[in-house]
């Protein structure tokens, strides 16, 4: 987790401290299934918080991160720079090229 702080300092986050992941909440200008795609254009897999909604349920714009899927601290650090530059592109459907 500190490793999300640190290279993600504005991100808002929500998780329970036991979990083995975390919610990454999205600008406004991204819906999940959107930055979830983009991500794994960008050679980054996360989960977008629709695969996790049953029914008419609210919306939320966020992506799920697991805390213990990548090899290494290094490779975790990529992703995350990764992520950030495609939040701050801040569009739906950019095309972000990392």
């Amino acid at each position: 987790r500190n490793l999300l702080r640190s290279h993600l300092p504005n991100a808002d986050f929500a998780a329970d401290p036991r979990a083995f992941f975390v919610w990454l909440r999205l600008p406004s200008s991204w819906r999940s299934s959107d930055f979830a795609s983009a991500a794994a254009l960008n050679g980054v897999t996360v989960a977008a918080a629709l695969n996790f909604t049953v029914g008419m349920t609210m919306r939320m714009d966020a992506v799920r991160l697991s805390l213990l899927g990548s090899p290494s601290d290094a490779l975790f650090v990529d992703g995350l720079t990764r992520l950030r530059n495609l939040m701050a592109a801040d569009t739906i459907g950019a095309d972000v090229i990392v």
